[in-house]
């Protein structure tokens, strides 16, 4: 048997996932490795993690990694890291990277979507990084487009007031989403958001912009909305690892996103 890389579980959300996996399949293409991984369900990726039953293995830090001249005394065990987010790492291969991925949707040409994560990020500290309705306004006049499709978590496209949002943080708390489960939401110093009525004034001042445009809302399942949006050549992307990928995957003509 050759040698190979394993990961032994994943984290919770899409886009993370795929960040590992991603990872993964390129080391093992360039080391000639084989590569073993569990499933990704919302993708529709079948792992294969069961074939392996041997345990000894070398775990690796992303620290200690280069892309190639792996010893091969060793199978390698690699692990999620925030440090997997970097697109450096991924612009060399994304040829390779894309051949995973084909859209089985028509390009749309015409049109423009928008992904907007609500969700906890409407709930938590992140609600001040994000683009307002002005931003969200001067960005829409410089794109030509037909119609405007909006994929997203939110639940509510109309005016939102405080107690929606005490809604949503209640729901996070119960039920978790966004990738984490309800204990994450449940920790001491969860960074939920601390000035309620801003942040409502905010989601309004997005959703009054939006709505100006008569958009067609999606929100249909994970895998779904990730085609919907990949089919389309005009995207603005959110601040989000789902976002990114789709971004990666679609090659399209125009994608916009946030000034860092």
């Amino acid at each position: 048997m050759r040698n190979y890389i394993i990961i032994d579980k994943f984290y919770q959300g899409l886009g993370n996932k795929l960040f590992l996996h991603i990872y993964g399949y390129i080391l093992s293409k360039i080391n000639d490795m084989d590569f073993f991984h569990p499933d990704i369900e919302d993708f529709k990726i079948v792992g294969n993690k069961h074939l392996i039953l041997d345990n000894k293995l070398k775990t690796i830090n992303l620290s200690e990694i280069k892309l190639s001249n792996f010893d091969r005394k060793f199978n390698y065990r690699i692990s999620y890291n925030r440090k997997l987010e970097d697109y450096n790492i991924y612009k060399p291969y994304l040829p390779l990277i894309r051949s995973l991925y084909i859209s089985k949707l028509n390009k749309n040409s015409n049109d423009l979507v928008i992904h907007l994560r609500a969700g906890n990020d409407w709930a938590n500290q992140n609600i001040e990084c994000i683009p307002d309705g002005n931003s969200y306004k001067k960005l829409l006049k410089n794109i030509k487009f037909d119609k405007l499709y909006i994929v997203t978590n939110c639940k509510k496209y109309d005016e939102w007031s405080v107690k929606d949002l005490k809604n949503l943080k209640k729901d996070l708390r119960n039920k978790g989403g966004d990738g984490d489960n309800n204990d994450h939401y449940n920790l001491p110093n969860y960074a939920w958001v601390k000035d309620e009525k801003k942040a409502v004034d905010k989601i309004n001042s997005i959703l009054s912009v939006l709505n100006s445009y008569d958009p067609i809302w999606v929100s249909k399942g994970i895998k779904e909305d990730f085609d919907f949006i990949c089919s389309f050549d005009k995207i603005v992307l959110s601040a989000s690892t789902f976002s990114w990928w789709a971004g990666v995957f679609s090659n399209s003509k125009e994608i916009y996103v946030y000034k860092s």
